[in-house]
This record gives C-alpha cells, sequence and structure tokens, in this order.
C-alpha cells in the first residue's frame, strides 16, 4: 500500500474541515470529591470516547481515574483483530488509489496513527492525525505512555478548548523515552508556512493580549524590555513536529523591575505567569505549565537562605528542590525574588545564594537550564554586581491618567457585579437581597481621583462597589432592569452615590460617602458619628463579605481604648474567631511570621493555615492579628498584608480570606511607603 497516499488523503481531510466523529463535548478534568471511577465510566462523553477507539482501533479499553487531579485515563490494549489485521496490511503490495480511502478507513489510520501504533508508522504522520482527530472530536492527547512490557498504553485527553487556558493539571513523562506524541499547535502553524520567528511573535503578541484581559496594563517600557526577551524565549523553543517547548538559550532570562510602591510589580508576576501558561498551551506544547517559585528576599536574612540552599534530599525548605519539581518535567520556573533590599551588600550575598541554587540545577537539568525565567522585584536600584544576571532593568511606573481611568471603570463594574452576585446568592455574613436575574448598570463617573498608586485605587474600586451594591438593593421598582448609577466628588473628603432605576422620573436613593485620603477607602459616616467607628464598621462588613483579603488597620501611636472596641467588635461579630498577638520589632523576630528555618509550617503563617486552609480540621474562619511593628516589622509584613487569595512563599501557600491585620506602630517608628500603600484605614 502506498502510505504517502495514506498522508494526502489524512491532509485533504485535514485542510477541508472533515468531521470523522462528532464532538465529544463535557469533557471535563475537573476534580471532584464526589466522582468516582464508577461513575467517570457512565458518563456519556467518557462512553463516547471509549467507543469510538474500540470501534475504529480494534483496541480494549479500561477507563482509569484519579480522583485527586481529576484526570481520566485510557488504557488501550490491542485485539487479536488488530493483531491480524496489522500482519495482512504489512503483507499488502498493491498500492491504493486516494479514492479508496472512506470514512471508516481514515478512522481507523488516525486512531492508529496517533497512538503510533499503525503497521506503517513510520509513514503516517502521528501529527496529522492527532490533528484530525482533535479538529472531529474537539479532544486531544495530552500524554501517552507505553508499558512495553504488558504491551499496553495509557493516553489522557483534555478539551481542546482548555489546552490554551490556565490550569495546575499537568501530566507529563519524566523519560524521554516515552515522551508522547500528541496534538502539536505549532506544527499546524509551521505547516501553514509560518516559521519559527512567525509563531514566536504570535506567542509575544498573545501573551499581551492575555494581560490586558486580565485588566492589567504595561507601559510601553514594560512591553518594549519584556518582548525582546520573550520573543528570542518563545523562538528558540519552537520543535514544530513535537509538542513540546523547551527554550534552548544560553541563559536564564533576568528581568529586573523596579519602581514605588503601588506601580504593578507585584501584580505583573501573577499576570504574567498566567498568560505565559495559557499562551504556551494554546501555541507550542498543550502540556506546559508555569509554576512560579517566590523567594520573599524581605523575609530571609542572608544566613537563613543560605542554610536553605544548603537542604538536600525531600525537604519543602530546599528551593532548589521546589525548582526541579517543576524543571525535571520540563515545565517552566518564574523565580520571583521580591522586594530586593536597599542595602548594596545585602543584595549581593542574597544574589551570591541565588546564583548558588540555579548553578547546582544547571549542572543536573542542563537541557532545561533556559525554562528557568528569574524576575526580580524591588523598590530600590539594583548593586553592580547584580548586572550580568539583569541585563533587562524595567523601570516601572503607573499607567498614564486616561488608562487609569478606563481601568478604574472596568473594575468598579467588576466589583459591582461580583457583589451583586454574591447579594442574591446570599450565604453566611452576607443575606440574599432581591434583585433581577439579569441587572445592567449605567455607570457615570463624573470624576476619578488622581493618585497614580494602583493599590489605593484599587482599594477606592472595591469599597466603593460595596457601597454601590448596598444602595442598588434600595431601588425597589422592579419595572426595568437597567439601573444608572452616577459617582460625584462634591469636595476632597467626600464621594457621592446616587442609584436610580433607568427611566425617567424612577425613585433614586443617594448617600456621600467619607474617604479617607491616604488610603483612599470609602465609608459611609452615617453608621457612627465618630468617623474612626464607621471606618471600622466598613472594614468590618467588607471582611464579613470577603471583599477585603485581608483586611489592613494601622495605628500610628498606640490606643488602648479604641484597640478594645475594635477586638471587641470582631468577637462580637465573629465569636470563634482565632486570635494572635506579637511584636514585631528587628530581624530576628522574622520566626515569629515565617517560622523558625527547621519549620515548614511555623509562626503566624501556620495560624492562617490552620484557620481558613479548604480542609482545616478547625472551625475558625476569621482571624485577628494584633502586631506591634517598627520599621523592620513592616518591612517583613508588606507582602503577607498584600491585597490576594494567598501568601506565598517557595514552601507554603497559606490563604488570606477573612484575616483581619492591626498593626500598632512601635514608638519612634514611622510608616513606611509599603504599608501605607496597603493600608484601608489608618488612625
Amino acid at each position: 500500500m502506498d502510505f504517502l497516499t495514506a498522508n494526502e488523503a489524512l491532509r485533504e481531510a485535514l485542510a477541508s474541515g472533515k468531521k470523522l466523529w462528532e464532538p465529544a463535548t463535557g469533557f471535563d478534568q475537573s476534580s471532584d470529591p464526589a466522582m468516582s471511577l464508577m461513575k467517570v465510566g457512565r458518563l456519556p462523553v467518557i462512553k463516547k470516547v471509549k467507543g469510538l477507539i474500540e470501534e475504529c482501533g480494534d483496541l480494549t479499553v479500561a477507563i482509569g481515574y484519579n480522583q485527586g487531579t481529576g484526570a481520566v485515563t485510557f488504557t488501550l490494549k490491542k485485539t487479536e483483530q488488530l493483531t491480524a489485521w496489522q500482519a495482512a496490511v504489512k503483507q499488502e503490495q498493491e498500492p491504493a488509489t486516494v479514492g479508496e480511502w472512506d470514512a471508516d478507513k481514515l478512522r481507523r489510520t488516525v486512531i492508529l496513527g496517533m497512538l503510533a501504533v499503525h503497521p506503517h508508522q513510520d509513514v503516517v504522520d502521528p501529527n496529522v492525525c492527532l490533528a484530525l482527530f482533535a479538529q472531529s472530536t474537539e479532544l486531544c492527547i495530552v500524554d501517552r505512555r507505553y508499558n512495553e512490557e504488558r504491551e499496553r498504553v495509557a493516553i489522557q485527553f483534555r478539551a481542546l478548548h482548555d489546552c490554551s487556558q490556565p490550569s495546575r493539571a499537568t501530566f507529563s513523562s519524566k523519560t524521554a523515552k516515552y515522551r508522547a506524541i500528541s496534538y502539536s499547535p505549532s506544527f499546524l502553524l509551521l505547516q501553514e508556512g509560518s516559521g519559527a520567528r512567525s509563531v514566536a511573535e504570535k506567542v509575544v503578541s498573545e501573551l499581551w493580549a492575555r494581560m490586558r484581559k486580565q485588566r492589567y496594563i504595561p507601559s510601553a517600557e514594560l512591553v518594549e524590555g519584556v518582548s525582546a526577551k520573550m520573543l528570542a524565549f518563545a523562538e528558540s523553543g519552537v520543535q514544530g513536529i513535537m509538542n513540546r517547548f523547551t527554550s534552548t538559550l544560553a541563559e536564564p532570562l533576568g528581568l529586573y523591575l523596579v519602581g514605588k510602591p503601588g506601580v504593578g510589580k507585584s501584580e505583573f508576576i501573577k499576570v504574567f505567569s498566567t498568560a505565559l501558561e495559557g499562551v504556551l498551551r494554546e501555541y507550542l506544547d498543550t502540556n506546559q505549565s508555569v509554576a512560579v517559585v517566590k523567594v520573599p528576599l524581605n523575609a530571609a536574612k542572608p544566613e537563613t537562605l543560605r542554610q536553605q540552599a544548603l537542604v538536600r534530599g525531600l525537604s519543602d525548605h530546599s528551593i532548589e528542590r521546589v525548582m526541579e519539581q517543576t524543571l525535571g518535567d520540563n515545565h517552566i520556573v518564574l523565580l520571583h525574588l521580591e522586594e530586593n533590599p536597599e542595602d548594596f551588600e545585602a543584595q549581593r550575598q542574597l544574589d551570591e545564594i541565588i546564583s548558588l541554587i540555579t548553578a547546582k540545577l544547571d549542572k543536573r537539568y542542563a537541557e532545561f537550564r533556559a525554562n528557568v525565567i528569574i524576575v526580580n522585584t524591588s523598590n530600590h536600584d539594583m548593586c553592580p554586581n547584580l548586572r550580568e544576571r539583569y541585563s533587562t532593568v524595567i523601570p516601572m511606573k503607573a499607567p498614564e491618567e486616561p488608562d487609569r481611568q478606563q481601568w478604574m471603570a472596568e473594575v468598579l463594574l467588576a466589583q459591582f457585579a461580583l457583589a451583586w452576585k454574591n447579594a442574591r446568592a446570599g450565604g453566611e455574613d452576607f443575606p440574599a437581597v432581591e434583585a433581577d436575574a439579569d441587572l445592567k448598570v449605567d455607570l457615570r463617573i463624573e470624576q476619578y481621583p488622581k493618585t497614580g498608586d494602583m493599590r489605593q485605587l484599587h482599594q477606592w474600586c472595591i469599597t466603593l462597589a460595596h457601597h454601590m451594591q448596598a444602595l442598588a438593593s434600595k431601588v425597589s421598582d422592579d419595572a426595568d432592569a437597567n439601573v444608572t448609577i452616577v459617582v460625584g466628588n462634591p469636595d476632597e473628603q467626600s464621594w457621592c452615590l446616587t442609584c436610580s432605576r433607568g427611566h425617567a422620573g424612577a425613585p433614586a436613593e443617594k448617600c456621600v460617602l467619607r474617604v479617607e485620603s491616604r488610603s483612599m477607602f470609602c465609608y459611609d459616616p452615617v453608621v457612627h458619628p465618630e468617623a474612626e467607628y464607621a471606618q471600622l464598621a466598613t472594614v468590618l462588613d467588607m471582611l464579613g463579605k470577603n471583599v477585603l483579603s485581608p483586611g489592613l488597620v494601622v495605628f500610628r501611636k498606640r490606643n488602648a481604648a479604641f484597640s478594645a472596641f475594635l477586638a471587641g467588635e470582631f468577637s462580637r461579630r465573629y465569636p470563634d474567631a482565632a486570635h494572635a498577638g506579637m511584636d514585631i520589632l528587628t530581624e530576628d523576630d522574622r520566626a515569629k511570621v515565617f517560622g523558625r528555618p527547621s519549620e515548614i509550617r511555623g509562626g503566624l503563617l501556620k495560624v492562617m493555615d490552620d484557620c481558613n486552609a479548604p480542609h482545616s480540621p478547625h472551625s475558625f474562619k476569621r482571624l485577628l492579628v494584633l502586631a506591634t511593628v517598627s520599621e523592620a516589622g513592616q518591612f517583613i509584613l508588606r507582602e503577607l498584608v498584600e491585597q490576594g487569595d494567598k501568601s506565598r512563599t517557595h514552601r507554603l501557600a497559606v490563604r488570606k480570606t477573612g484575616c483581619l491585620f492591626v498593626l500598632t506602630l512601635a514608638e519612634g517608628a514611622g510608616l513606611t511607603p509599603q504599608i501605607l500603600s496597603r493600608a484601608h484605614l489608618l488612625l
């Protein structure tokens, strides 16, 4: 048989968009505690995939299910009919014509060709088979492993649309010999005539598009500096026929981001890593993932970091081990060195230790050396010793005013929609309200805040949205599902909200909010005649609704009466809440926050993890942290009090939802810009 003709038939079917099967819609691999192997086997989509493999390939199929990851495995074994057919095909001498390639013949060739078990596999292109299978079923193979001794092959699928979405579920082989032949998106681009450079340009363009979809506004300097690096990074890893991305650059990428607090350095890491993983999966490697390994330099003295660098074996204290768990699978490590200190000597010592760690990984994983991206974020310039590693230094700055205004409008609407949805759903600490299913909002912002601190602007958005939701729920006319909300700024200390139904003459609700000018935190002064108590009531309301994660209140000087009131009010609202108190005054107090070097879970991180980890045996879901801090203590806590669902070190991630930090400045201590940028209330 002329199998060049077979390839022509396959390529013709691919180019024409031919569907050999009906799409296998509804294929989901998310983890579900209620799911079991028996239930998985009964799912219509699983039965459909199993049936088409058995029917077209003369294979027996056994289903496996990993409840932890949600991965469904199809283990295939040849039948006697397939063995006999393979022997017969190998003896065929007469060439087949294109016309003889009917749908059944194509289906069999696609199934066996993509599994690399066709009797003439050397001339049947597995990537064309994989692409045609994906085009027809909307599924693609992301892993395939052989058991040569038992003559079986285990494969795992993923829905085609999920291959371009961020996901931590990965199914890769650690041994190159058994690396899966799987759906290769770059193969199709190269077949269309695109070169490696063209594919890399698509990757970089889509990378920024994905970041902008996450409401991140990059500066021109950031786009220029990162694009040049990422273009070389992506082009070096384009492998075409293989569904595999491995950068072949001589050295890891190094970026140094420097700028004032609140300009988006930490947000860049979060958005960039998510976008990079998605774009690599869409264009280069459907099985690729990006793992952020964060080393908070503000949480580590040089001697402590040096001790961690010397850790060997299976230890979560080892930065090296956490990185190699990702590199060993040919995935991407984004090493985030956060908050590089101001002192040049401290910078030099910390960099020497990081160099020691990466040098060890270079020796063991030389072929994956360039799969490491090192990003150092800091408020301070770097010392001359670091210039060799970080050839690209990018000054970070807040977006220009028109971009900031557009961003604020989008965030305000998104936060309002989230608050409205939560209010309709009801639940603990969030009573349900009667509301229209599809509320359309006409938002009119007459004046915007002038600050360039993106953290404070985000705070303005989430607090304003909190009050907008409460106001909109008071509008009683249900005849119209359109709501008009006007945001005004009558004076420097106030923001005015007016909410009405969309039709003329509709009743309107109005409230005037006061604003804490240093933090842009908006509160309703009607709640309490004294501003501090009204502010606190808003913080506790938003904390209860998980709008703040975490909350941060700062006392410039000790106020025993108000601190006692705050603790009492917190306990009244959350009787089962946990409490933690500590003094964080010197570098030696880091252990109170992060635990001793010998502890994986220690210090305040352990308390937080015990309170709100998803599977914690404790009943606490709220935590009040009372801490007296110096300027050094503020530096230690700066990442922990950052808004976000989780706080990460290289060895532990703890949830911050439901936590309220109350910091009192020690006598003689000043308020650092980092804490000022993160604080909700300054009292």
